[in-house]
């Protein structure tokens, strides 16, 4: 939804600060008088500076060697959001002592929507720990698993990390094990690495352990159900304690790292369908408003929004997937997702050179209309069961 906007923002962002790239913050009430509280601020602006350019970060990361919890990118934010600290100043709301020699940085991340408009788009959290080697940055998720005293529970796919062992019994953790089981078969592909499965009751609580205060679309009156796949640093986030379908089939990135990203977000939105809801309820939802606003159709990319439940781009790439399969039938799907060639093609264009589609809004008329009046399903939304 706003993050794909964001993400492109972001990335425009850093692309065009390039290594110089000078970190700089405005204060909300906060003691800058203090010289430790000086030495705090003065660090964080370089490690988020560190962060934003990708130079030297490691050296402001704090690495504990008894964890179980090493991150391979250090933190586990994600990498674009720095971006955002480097194009204006952003706000420091507050430092506290938080703990023995750890302290919190509360950080409001502000992102123009145009020329003469801007929004919050996050309330972030970050830890600095004092060390024999002086202030370091501590990632916030890891240290937040410990503080709650998350359970770890190893197992074949997942290394599982829930706030009791009672939220993911061995039957629950047996159904992901055969879903993922499905997802390789399918594909005649491995998984060839574990992953970490970060669980927290409800999508509010799953920002909130990740260091969020707030994020743009953490919030809903329609659906607790969300998740996130971190593939740098090998970890799942999921609110659902039910079989998260969508977040599972996020295991396309790991498989086919290279594949074609329209076909790789389709078939996870077709089958796995989204916010713990089958894909053609968002086709159906998203229907009238298709219908009595067409002109949305005229630029794909610009519609990146349509309300805290139903993302505009999840049902497009669906039914584009499923228009795929019913063309050029599941072998060649399988054949496809091993193509490194068109990772980047954006929709419009998928449809154009490979499925025949040259008028992409009279398409999607098309296809609402069959779908949402209709009483059949997409038809291959069924396809690992």
């Amino acid at each position: 939804m706003l993050k794909k906007y964001l993400f492109i923002l972001a990335s425009w962002l850093l692309f065009a600060s390039g290594s110089t790239a000078q970190v700089k913050f405005k204060f909300n009430n906060v003691d800058t008088i203090s010289p430790f509280n000086q030495q705090l601020i003065t660090f964080f602006g370089r490690a988020m500076e560190a962060k934003a350019t990708g130079k030297h970060v490691a050296s402001f990361w704090y690495s504990d060697s008894t964890s179980s919890f090493q991150l391979p990118q250090q933190d586990s934010y994600e990498s674009w959001i720095y971006g955002m600290y480097t194009y204006k100043p952003q706000t420091i709301m507050g430092l506290s002592k938080i703990a023995d020699k750890h302290y919190k940085v509360k950080v409001m991340l502000i992102t123009d929507k145009d020329s003469v408009n801007s929004m919050v788009y996050a309330i972030q959290n970050f830890i600095i720990c004092e060390t024999a080697e002086g202030l370091k940055m501590r990632d916030i998720l890891a240290f937040q698993l410990d503080k709650a005293q998350y359970k770890h529970i190893a197992d074949k796919y997942f290394d599982f990390y829930v706030p009791d062992e009672q939220t993911f019994s061995k039957a629950h953790i047996q159904e992901i094990n055969d879903y993922v089981k499905r997802i390789e078969q399918y594909f005649g592909k491995k998984v060839h690495y574990k992953l970490r499965y970060v669980y927290a009751p409800g999508c509010e609580a799953l920002f909130q352990l990740r260091g969020y205060d707030y994020v743009a679309n953490m919030m809903s009156t329609k659906s607790d159900v969300c998740g996130l796949t971190d593939v740098k640093n090998r970890i799942m986030f999921s609110s659902s304690a039910q079989l998260h379908q969508h977040e599972l089939l996020r295991l396309l990135t790991v498989l086919f790292p290279k594949g074609p990203a329209v076909l790789k977000d389709g078939f996870t939105n077709l089958v796995g369908g989204a916010g713990g809801k089958p894909i053609l309820y968002h086709l159906r939802k998203l229907a009238p408003y298709i219908q009595q606003h067409p002109e949305v159709l005229d630029d794909l990319e610009s519609f990146y929004y349509y309300d805290d439940e139903t993302n505009p781009h999840f049902v497009f790439n669906a039914i584009a997937t499923n228009y795929f399969i019913q063309q050029m039938g599941e072998d060649k799907l399988k054949e496809w997702m091993k193509r490194e060639d068109l990772s980047q093609e954006k929709l419009v264009d998928f449809l154009k050179n490979h499925c025949a589609v040259s008028d992409s809004k009279a398409f999607f008329l098309e296809q609402f209309k069959r779908y949402a009046e209709g009483t059949a399903d997409l038809e291959y939304s069924k396809i690992l069961n």
